[in-house]
């Protein structure tokens, strides 16, 4: 199967869920001209997102849990599109570390089906800055000093924070 093949069906079959909005993602260049066949004063423009991104770009609608407030946001979504031997080359592979990295959904899929499984598997990770965060707040729970006191800015010298602890 080729790779339009392939990518015209990822397409229609995510395309049909209310979840999720995917569009062809194009990139390249050409000059463009007065006339087609007329290339004086012709001008050279790039169009598509950037080198390596997805062939198909869109979001993915999810729910997020109640403790950040019960919202429904639109996550970032890209899919290249590959045949059964076809390899991503080494800027789609950045291009989809960076875009998970920051908290959006990137896969590299052959099939529909392939398509269909990743992107439910995968959710959005936390940023950069927002792991970072936990993790200090986890230390900070760790250690033997009240955390509620150390969280919200307040001194604490020990547990004389007055809530007992």
């Amino acid at each position: 199967m080729t790779e339009s093949t392939i990518q015209s069906r990822i397409l229609r079959t995510l395309g049909s869920r209310p979840d999720i909005r995917l569009f062809r993602n194009q990139v390249g260049a050409a000059y463009v001209g007065h006339k087609p066949t007329d290339l004086t004063d012709a001008r050279f423009i790039k169009y598509g997102l950037t080198p390596g991104s997805g062939d198909l770009i869109g979001w993915k609608s999810v729910t997020v849990t109640p403790d950040m407030v019960g919202r429904r946001l639109a996550v970032f979504l890209s899919v290249e599109v590959k045949t059964a031997t076809g390899r991503p080359k080494p800027e789609q592979v950045t291009w989809k570390n960076r875009v998970n990295e920051f908290g959006g959904i990137a896969v590299i899929a052959r099939s529909e089906e392939e398509a269909i499984s990743m992107i439910e598997q995968q959710q959005p990770q936390q940023t950069r800055e927002a792991q970072r965060i936990a993790e200090l707040e986890s230390w900070i729970r760790s250690i033997d000093v009240c955390s509620y006191d150390i969280l919200n800015g307040r001194i604490c010298d020990g547990c004389r924070c007055g809530r007992g602890e």
